[in-house]
């Protein structure tokens, strides 16, 4: 069944390369786990909107963003379980601090200079930057406009960016703020191809951040390690817009149509973690296996209809 499912995915990616087919997903990794794993994603996308309804359907407090009490702020995590496996070749291990600030993430022992991790949020905290500095040759990057004194861990491989991550729509609110596309576009200048490891923790930033992200978004990450927040206080917020679009908290509708949107984008949950010590927080490892690929029979369809529409747009013009 495996070798069907692989072998399905492999001729419409055949299909996509030579425009016979609009769009298709396609697997990142051409092997049975990817297979398995995709097949996952399908049926975990597929299933999300029953399983949510019994959840809430057993737990009505956690509908939308009501109070509950403060032993329950960890239950709205937990229709989101792991449902696929790091690859057989990465090992799923914890990395910097044992306690707040560590991270779960796959293979980073694997990871192949030249390689870009980006770390959002630190709070002056190292540990995961002193982790991957010794364990990889890659270079990695630090954003935090909160630190009055940031410190550079190795100044050949590790640089320190005194900005917060935002979403596109809000980065022009404050100065230190910068989009992910900023980022990996504008500083970074990564190749089309880089996929970095995305390591976040900016107190409920994570969700406009994330939110806007699209198949089209430069340099997507190759796996996130993320604290995802459902409570967020307006005296914490940075900018004018509040990171959870002036809500107290989320419920978990909320947090389905997140984890929905990211599964979309190819994401599947491999390590879920409840914070001891943030009653509101649970960390998630996500991992892409799966991408979105148009073809160039709809490429070049989009941009007939574009060249079109700006003739139109320039003979209004010129009558005007």
């Amino acid at each position: 069944m495996l070798l069907v499912v692989l072998s399905g995915a492999l001729a419409l990616l055949a299909q996509t390369a030579n425009g016979a087919s609009p769009a298709t997903r396609v697997a990142l990794f051409d092997s049975v786990y990817g297979a398995e794993a995709t097949y996952n994603l399908s049926m975990w996308r597929a299933s999300l909107f029953s399983r949510l309804e019994q959840f809430i359907s057993d737990n009505p407090a956690l509908h939308l963003h009501h109070e509950v009490r403060a032993e329950e702020w960890h239950k709205r995590f937990e229709p989101f379980q792991p449902f696929i496996t790091c690859p057989p070749d990465q090992r799923l291990e914890r990395v910097g601090n044992e306690h707040d600030g560590g991270k779960w993430l796959c293979g980073l022992d694997k990871m192949k200079a030249p390689c870009n991790v980006i770390s959002v949020g630190s709070f002056n905290d190292y540990g995961f930057e002193q982790a991957v500095l010794q364990n990889t040759k890659c270079n990695i990057t630090t954003l935090d406009c909160t630190v009055s004194k940031p410190r550079v861990q190795d100044p050949a491989r590790h640089k320190f960016f005194k900005k917060c991550m935002s979403s596109e729509a809000t980065v022009t609110e404050r100065k230190d703020f910068m989009s992910y596309r900023d980022l990996v576009e504008g500083e970074l200048r990564l190749p089309s191809t880089d996929a970095p490891l995305l390591k976040i923790d900016i107190e409920g930033y994570e969700f406009p951040v994330m939110s806007e992200w699209t198949p089209d978004t430069p340099n997507l990450p190759s796996q996130i390690a993320v604290e995802i927040h459902v409570a967020s206080w307006k005296r914490q917020a940075l900018s004018k817009t509040h990171p959870i679009w002036n809500r107290h908290r989320l419920g978990v509708l909320d947090l389905g149509l997140f984890f929905a949107h990211l599964a979309e984008l190819g994401y599947g949950i491999v390590s879920k973690e409840d914070n001891e010590y943030c009653g509101n927080c649970s960390e998630f490892t996500l991992f892409r296996v799966e991408a979105a690929v148009p073809s160039r029979a709809t490429a070049s369809r989009i941009s007939q209809l574009r060249r079109h529409r700006n003739r139109r747009l320039r003979r209004a013009r010129r009558h005007a």
